[in-house]
C-alpha cells in the first residue's frame, strides 16, 4: 500500500489537459484518467486520513456541512450520496468532488482507490 506522490508522465498530463482537466499528481491524475476512460467516477483517498477501516455509503442528512477539495464549505440539502467513516464524518461527496479531510497530499503513504458504478 505504500505510494509515492509524483508528477504524472507527460502523456497522461497532456491527455488530461486536452480534456479540460488539470494535472495535479500521479494519484489524482490516474483517477481522473480512469474516470474519463471508463465513464464512471473514481476517487483516491488518503487511507490514514479517513480515520476508518470501513466506509459507509448513505444519503446525506439536510444541513450536514462539508469542505471540498477547493476549500469551499457547503451545507448539504439532504439526499446527496456521501461516503462516511466509522465516526459518521462525511469523507466524500460521491461522484461529485472529494473532500478536504481525506485528500491525497505530499505526505500520503497509503491509499484507498474507489470506483463507482452508477446504474440509472
Amino acid at each position: 500500500m505504500d505510494v509515492e506522490i509524483n508528477d504524472s508522465p507527460k502523456e497522461i498530463k497532456d491527455r488530461l489537459e486536452a480534456s479540460g482537466t488539470r494535472s495535479l499528481n500521479n494519484l489524482v491524475d490516474i483517477t481522473n484518467y480512469v474516470s474519463k476512460t471508463i465513464g464512471h467516477p473514481t476517487h483516491v483517498f488518503d487511507f490514514d486520513r479517513l480515520n476508518s477501516r470501513v466506509l459507509t455509503i448513505r444519503e446525506a442528512v439536510k444541513g450536514e456541512v462539508i469542505e471540498t477539495l477547493d476549500e469551499k464549505s457547503y451545507s448539504l440539502n439532504g439526499g446527496e450520496i456521501v461516503a462516511v467513516n466509522n465516526k459518521d464524518e462525511v469523507v466524500d461527496l460521491l461522484g461529485i468532488m472529494g473532500l478536504k479531510n481525506s485528500v491525497v497530499n505530499a505526505k500520503t503513504k497509503r491509499i484507498l482507490f474507489l470506483s463507482i458504478i452508477i446504474n440509472r
